[in-house]
């Protein structure tokens, strides 16, 4: 038989229920307004997240099969990979929000449209994303791709504050389906030698796609001629099936160099 257990939080900052923590297989935890914190232990297979108002869990020990965020916003104030939680699952509108750095958020199942907030905060995304629901990346962060995400289908938006960083090593990569780079978002492509977007990112007017391990521009004449494997060829709609394709609107940015001196940055005239 299962146990399911219910706590409501409000305006309080919860702590540990008994010597061992708030144990249960399935829990609830409801906050309807505001803010309220739980430093507890919680041990569940699944926990439910309700009430509109925001939860923040702060209890590195944590383990969480599944936290579902029904409504409202989850806080994660502790670093590391947060209390070995397996996944998250977010409804519509709902919100996943760092507020500690080094977090690494373990896989995201978007049932409907959510959104992951870095809130200025390093952090890593270890788990593939899921779901059909839309997942949008907010906050400075930067969010570092952490996991070869290649077979996941879930769309991704770089939200007007985003910087997420990829191909970071060969089992660092986007999800292969649409990816959006919003203006003042910024998508880090760390090492130009590992797919790095295989499916299609558009860049919209403003938005950056940030090139840093290429240091110069070959002087390529033929592009249609690079083997599959080169970087450029994913701006090459003659290879783009295998290697994926970056899609840059007018207006947006595409920055050699990552800042450095010898950085360059090309601002797109015309959609290619």
């Amino acid at each position: 038989m299962k146990t399911i257990q219910k706590i409501t939080l409000g305006l309080l900052t919860v702590g540990a229920f008994t010597a061992s923590g708030f144990a249960a297989t399935i829990i609830d935890l409801d906050v309807a307004t505001g803010s309220a914190e739980h430093s507890g232990l919680i041990t569940a297979s699944l926990a439910h997240k309700t009430g509109a108002g925001t939860l923040v869990l702060s209890n590195a020990a944590n383990a969480i099969t599944v936290l579902e965020i029904q409504e409202g916003q989850v806080d994660i104030a502790a670093t590391g990979n947060f209390g070995g939680t397996a996944s998250f699952t977010t409804n519509a509108g709902n919100k996943l929000n760092m507020v500690a750095a080094g977090v690494s958020v373990p896989a995201l199942t978007m049932t409907m449209a959510g959104y992951l907030d870095c809130n200025g905060y390093a952090t890593n995304l270890a788990g593939v994303p899921a779901g059909a629901g839309v997942l949008s990346i907010d906050g400075a962060g930067p969010l570092t791709m952490t996991v070869d995400a290649s077979a996941s289908d879930t769309p991704v938006v770089l939200m007007a504050n985003a910087v997420v960083r990829t191909g970071v090593s060969s089992s660092s990569k986007m999800p292969s389906s649409v990816t959006t780079v919003s203006a003042g978002a910024e998508l880090k492509i760390i090492d130009n030698t590992v797919s790095c977007a295989p499916g299609v990112t558009t860049v919209q007017s403003g938005g950056i796609v940030d090139v840093a391990a290429l240091k110069s521009v070959p002087a390529y004449a033929a592009p249609t001629a690079l083997a599959a494997t080169d970087f450029f060829n994913r701006w090459d709609s003659a290879a783009l099936a295998a290697e994926g394709s970056l899609k840059f609107e007018s207006g947006s940015i595409l920055r050699l160099g990552d800042g450095s001196s010898w950085a360059r940055n090309i601002t797109v005239g015309t959609a290619l």
